[in-house]
C-alpha cells in the first residue's frame, strides 16, 4: 500500500560565513547569518535514549525503535499501452496472417459462427489505416477502426447471435490506402451467466469464455466448482465489452474477495478460462451488493463467502474495521470506491478502459494509509483517511458462524493537552490517541507503563512515523518531546513491544509555551530533569546582532528554528569554556526559536543580543 507520501519544505537561502578571514557560501533555510569566527563549535548534540533526542521529524531519537506504517491500500491497476497489449496477446493468443490489401478493396476470411461464439480480431499495418469489419453477406454486422486514441491498430469484439456465415474483413479506413498488413483472429465458445445461479457445462481440452452480462456500477463474484476432479481450470482475463481488458477495479482487494468484477460501464464482460482436458464444470456468478456501515453502525452478512461494504470517512479518521465472529485468517482489505459517475465510453477521456491521458493526474498517494491493528489476527484493520472518500471494504467470511457482523469504530482518542490520561492496553492491540499541531509547538510527552514494556510511535500528518521509542527491559517510563514541523494531526500510538503483553499505562503532553527575549533582556535559566526550554527572538533586517551565549556547562542539547518550522544553522565560535559568540543579520523580519533541552547534568545559561547596527548621530 503508496505508501503514504511525506513532503519536505524546501526553502533555502544563502550566506556567508566568515572562516579565517576567507569569504564562503553557505546554504541555510529561510535566513542569514553573518558569523565572524576563527572556529566553529558545535551547539547541539543529537541523542536517543529514554529522553529523546533532536533529530527525526523533531526532537527524534530513542531507545530500541520501533513503529511502521502500511502502506496505502489502493494499488494502481496497470492501464499503460504496454500492459494493455501484453493483455490482449493472453487472450488472443493467434499466430498473425500477413496478407496484401488492394487500394479500395477488402481481404476476406470466411467464418463458419454457432450462436454464442464470440470472435475477436485484431490488425495493424504500417502502410494504411486498417479497418475491421463483420459481415454476412453485404450487410456489416460490426466493425472497428482504432484500438483507442493513438493506436491506429483495430481492435473487434464480437458475438454471434443467429448460426450462419460469416466473414472478417479488413479494409482501409478510406478505402483509398493499401500495402502489406497482419491480421490475427480467434473464435471462442462461451458459457452464458444470464443470472446468478450456477449452469453445467462441458468444456473441451483449451480456451473458452464466460460471458457475464454487467449493469454500471454491479459487482459480481464468480464461482467455479469442478465435479470431474481431474479438470484443473483458473479464471484468467476479464475482456471489457469493448474487447480491450477490463479496468480491473476490484485489483486492490482481490486477495481477499478474490474473482471479482466491477463494472465500470454495463455491458457484456468476458472472462477467459483454460481447460487442461475435457471434463465437467459447474460456473456461475452470485452478486455482491456492498453494505452500508458507519462508525457504531454495524452491517451483518452471512459466512461462506467474500462480503463488501461502503463507508464514508472524513480526512483525519482513524478507523478500526473488526469481524471478531470469524476465524483469525478471514481477514480485511480496504480501497477507495471507484466514481461510476466519471466512467464514459462516448469519451475517450472518461473511457475506463483507455490508457490514462498526458491529462489524468498522477496519484500519489490512496485514501487511506494502514496502521497497526491486532498483532496476529488479520480480522482487524485500523487505518486513518488521507482525504475524504467512499471506502469499498472486503471481508474474507470465513468461520463457523451463520452470520457475522463487520463492525466500524472510532480509534481516535482525544489527546488533550496538560492532562494526565490513564489506560489499560490489550494484548495484541495498539492504542491511537490524537491531537492538532501548529508549526512552532513545542511538546513534551511523559509515559508509564508498570505492565509491559510500552513502544511508541508518533504519525505526522502525512502518516509518516516522524518518531519511535520503546523502553529498555528496567525502565517503565518515557519522556520525549517534539518540535511541529507541519501543521495538521498527529498521531501517537501506544503498544507493547512484541505485542504480547498488556496492561495499565499512563500518557500525558503539555505544550511547551515561548518565551521572548531581544536587546533589552536576555534569555537565562537552569535545565533540570526532564526540562524544556523554548525562547523566541524576533530579528529584523539591517540591524546585526552579536549573540552572547554563557553556559556552565554544554551538556545539553539545543535546536534552533525558523516560526515556519524550518530548521536553522547558527554556527557560533567558542570563545572560552564558558561563552560562545555569533553575529546574527537577517534579511526580512524573522521570528527564531531557541530550543533547549536537559540531557545530562544540570545547566544554568544566559543568551543575551548586543546591537552591531551603526549609530546615527
Amino acid at each position: 500500500m503508496l505508501g503514504a507520501f511525506f513532503y519536505q519544505h524546501n526553502r533555502t537561502a544563502c550566506a556567508c560565513v566568515q572562516l579565517n578571514g576567507v569569504g564562503i557560501m553557505k546554504k541555510f533555510t529561510s535566513l542569514s547569518f553573518v558569523v565572524l569566527t576563527v572556529a566553529l563549535a558545535q551547539v547541539a548534540h543529537p541523542q536517543g535514549g529514554q529522553g529523546g533526542g533532536f533529530g527525526g521529524g523533531g526532537f527524534g531519537g530513542g531507545a530500541a525503535g520501533f513503529g511502521g506504517q502500511g502502506g496505502s491500500q489502493n494499488t494502481l491497476h496497470d492501464r499503460s499501452v504496454a500492459a494493455i497489449n501484453a493483455s490482449i496477446a493472453e487472450y488472443l493468443r493467434a499466430d498473425p496472417i500477413k496478407n496484401i490489401l488492394t487500394p479500395e478493396g477488402f481481404s476476406e476470411w470466411p467464418l463458419e459462427l454457432k450462436a454464442g461464439q464470440v470472435v475477436i480480431a485484431e490488425a495493424n499495418s504500417e502502410a494504411f489505416d486498417p479497418m475491421l469489419e463483420i459481415a454476412r453477406g453485404e450487410v456489416v454486422q460490426a466493425s472497428n477502426d482504432d484500438r483507442f486514441p493513438g493506436d491506429q491498430r483495430p481492435l473487434l469484439l464480437w458475438r454471434c447471435e443467429v448460426d450462419g456465415n460469416y466473414s472478417l474483413r479488413a479494409r482501409s479506413f478510406r478505402d483509398k490506402a493499401g500495402g502489406q498488413f497482419h491480421i490475427g483472429f480467434r473464435i471462442y465458445d462461451t458459457i452464458d451467466l444470464l443470472k446468478p445461479g450456477m449452469v453445467d457445462a462441458e468444456v473441451d481440452e483449451g480456451i473458452f469464455l464466460v460471458r457475464v452480462p454487467m449493469a454500471k456500477g454491479q459487482i459480481k463474484q464468480l464461482v467455479r466448482e469442478v465435479p470431474d476432479r481431474y479438470l484443473w481450470l483458473e479464471f484468467e482475463h476479464i475482456i471489457s465489452p469493448l474487447g480491450l481488458p477490463d479496468a480491473n477495479l476490484a485489483r486492490p482487494i482481490d486477495e481477499i474477495a478474490e474473482d471479482l468484477i466491477v463494472a465500470p460501464v454495463a455491458g457484456d464482460y468476458y472472462v477467459m478460462m483454460e481447460a487442461d482436458i475435457d471434463g465437467k464444470l459447474r460456473v456461475g456468478s452470485r452478486e455482491v451488493p456492498p453494505v452500508e456501515v458507519a462508525v457504531n453502525r454495524n452491517g451483518a452478512a452471512k459466512t461462506g463467502n467474500a462480503s463488501l461494504w461502503k463507508l464514508d470517512v472524513k480526512k483525519g479518521d482513524v478507523i478500526e474495521l473488526s469481524t471478531p465472529d470469524l476465524n483469525p485468517n478471514s481477514g480485511i482489505d480496504v480501497m477507495e470506491m471507484p466514481d461510476f459517475a466519471k466512467f464514459d465510453v462516448s469519451k475517450p477521456e472518461s473511457n475506463p478502459f483507455f490508457p490514462p491521458s498526458k491529462d489524468e493526474p498522477v496519484i500519489l498517494g490512496g485514501a487511506i494509509s494502514q496502521l497497526p491493528g491486532r498483532a496476529r489476527d488479520s480480522r482487524y484493520f485500523t487505518f486513518v483517511a488521507n482525504h475524504d472518500a467512499k471506502l469499498l471494504i472486503a471481508s474474507g467470511g470465513t468461520g463457523t458462524t451463520q452470520a457475522y457482523a463487520m463492525e466500524v469504530a472510532n480509534a481516535a482518542i482525544p489527546f488533550d493537552d496538560g492532562k494526565n490520561y490513564e489506560k489499560k492496553l490489550t494484548i495484541g492491540k495498539t492504542d491511537y490517541w490524537v491531537f492538532d499541531g501548529k508549526v512552532g509547538d513545542v511538546i513534551k510527552f511523559r509515559s508509564d507503563a508498570q505492565a509491559f514494556a510500552s513502544a511508541i510511535s508518533v504519525y505526522g500528518p502525512a502518516t509518516s512515523v516522524m518518531q519511535s521509542i520503546a523502553t529498555s527491559p528496567d525502565e517503565t517510563s518515557l519522556g520525549w518531546n517534539l518540535f511541529v514541523e507541519y501543521p495538521g494531526q498527529y498521531i501517537v500510538s501506544m503498544s507493547c513491544v512484541g505485542h504480547g503483553g498488556g496492561g495499565n499505562y499512563t500518557l500525558a503532553r503539555e505544550a511547551v509555551s515561548a518565551k521572548e527575549f531581544g536587546i533589552n533582556s536576555r534569555a537565562s535559566g537552569e535545565l533540570k530533569q526532564g526540562d524544556v526550554h523554548v525562547w523566541k527572538v524576533l530579528a529584523t533586517p539591517d540591524e546585526p546582532m552579536l549573540v552572547k551565549w554563557q553556559s556552565e556547562t554544554w551538556d545539553y542539547e539545543v535546536e534552533i528554528r525558523s516560526a515556519d518550522g524550518d530548521r536553522v544553522d547558527l554556527p557560533l565560535t567558542l570563545t572560552d569554556a564558558r561563552t560562545k559568540h555569533a553575529i546574527l543579520s537577517v534579511s526580512k523580519p524573522t521570528t527564531l526559536l531557541f530550543v533547549l533541552k536537559h540531557r545530562g547534568n544540570a545547566a544554568k545559561y544566559e543568551i543575551g543580543f548586543s546591537s552591531l547596527a551603526p549609530k546615527t548621530k
